[in-house]
């Protein structure tokens, strides 16, 4: 049997059974499946092998002082024209081709935009029980009203996500490559969830599909994806955790919280390391990322070009950002900044796990720092409820630990 599969691995092209087994942060490409993370020289000490010692933070990184903490290198300036140049500004409601179906959309700092016939109210006052609010709704209130509601929920906020730090640099966004991206990490990917990344491609035929996994890819799920390799935009592409370890800049991070599952005090492990796995990936290639258990009912482009803008997923007034979907250009000025934050959120201030580290509580307040007016607010009723027929999430809290 021929299978037709795309394996990235060190830029080499190959089919998987010629691949190395990776462990799942797999730093060395020479480790074997079976060996022990702490065969890497792990961040965390272990008194023995069976009972682990106090954890360790991760070491602090050289500059701490969060006043003079300066951006990476890496740039997220776009090389091309800006979105604004080649699309028009979406409007606050769009319409599918198909049937008609509504997306309601909102921008920071326009609401200018919100028309008087939103059929969603924006009920975001103070009067307003805001805090319980479980729909996104139209965002009318300035960002600085809404960091303070953020900072007044336990949102994260130190270093270059202090209140009293300036607003980091913009840079215009680029549209959003047609590339939709899933992450599967700590397991083999499983057949369910095969047959829904089968069904995203099925429907999306000319978006590339592309599956960041640490595990190697057994011949049943292999199948499936080959099942839809013959399509316009090309099979199924499968990455692998290791391949990026030298273009993952918080990848010592990913591998540190990967050395927690030893310990049994801690859960969210897996949850943890996809919270970072995720946001690298789509900075690096760009495109839509979901979570590995939604399920479609519409294609993308069903709205035209409306998701060549980069999009978040939001509730509770804008204070909340669903990171479970999202889309951004490569090298996006906001994922820059993101990664920056989380990697300063983690090494100095200890916030490393989903609760604090990576999680919605993170994207909405480094996303609310950056302040950009070129993302596009859709409120999380418009992913999550089936009613809506885009696409709808399962919740099945697949990454368990």
């Amino acid at each position: 049997v021929s299978v037709t599969l795309v394996i990235l691995t060190n830029g080499s092209t190959r089919l998987w059974q010629d691949q190395p087994a990776f462990l799942s942060p797999g730093l060395d490409s020479n480790l074997s499946v079976s060996e022990p993370v702490a065969a890497q020289k792990p961040l965390v000490s272990h008194a023995s092998s069976r009972i682990p010692a106090p954890l360790a933070a991760p070491a602090p990184l050289a500059v701490q002082d969060p006043l003079v903490y300066t951006l990476s290198s890496k740039s997220g300036a776009p090389k091309g024209k800006c979105l604004d140049d080649l699309y028009a500004r979406p409007g606050p409601i769009v319409r599918s081709k198909t049937d008609g179906k509504e997306l309601e959309i909102s921008f920071l700092n326009r609401p200018d935009l919100i028309p008087p016939n939103f059929r969603t109210k924006s009920l975001c006052r103070d009067k307003n029980n805001w805090r319980s609010d479980g729909i996104g709704r139209p965002i009318t209130l300035p960002t600085a009203r809404l960091i303070a509601r953020a900072v007044e929920v336990g949102h994260p906020h130190n270093g270059i996500l202090d209140l009293d730090r300036p607003a980091p640099e913009r840079v215009c966004a680029q549209p959003v490559p047609r590339i939709i991206h899933f992450v599967w990490l700590c397991k083999p990917i499983p057949s369910k969830v095969a047959l829904r990344v089968a069904s995203f491609a099925r429907l999306n035929p000319n978006w590339k599909i592309m599956v960041l996994v640490d595990k190697p890819v057994k011949f049943t799920e292999q199948m499936i994806f080959h099942n839809v390799s013959d399509r316009p935009a090309g099979p199924i592409i499968i990455h692998t955790l290791a391949s990026h370890a030298h273009d993952f800049r918080n990848m010592d991070i990913i591998r540190w919280i990967r050395n927690l599952s030893w310990d049994p005090r801690h859960g969210h492990v897996c949850a943890g390391m996809s919270d970072v796995a995720r946001l690298e990936t789509v900075y690096k290639y760009g495109g839509i990322y979901m979570d590995s258990d939604f399920i479609p009912h519409r294609a993308f482009d069903d709205y035209g070009d409306l998701f060549r803008w980069p999009f978040i997923s939001h509730k509770v007034c804008a204070v909340n950002i669903i990171n479970s979907i999202m889309g951004f250009d490569a090298n996006s000025g906001y994922l820059n900044f993101s990664l920056e934050a989380y990697r300063q959120n983690c090494l100095i201030y200890h916030n490393c796990m989903p609760e604090g580290g990576a999680g919605p509580a993170f994207m909405a307040m480094s996303m609310l720092k950056y302040n950009s007016s070129d993302v596009m607010f859709i409120g999380q009723q418009f992913f999550h409820d089936s009613k809506q027929e885009l696409v709808s999430h399962l919740t099945e809290n697949s990454w368990g630990r």
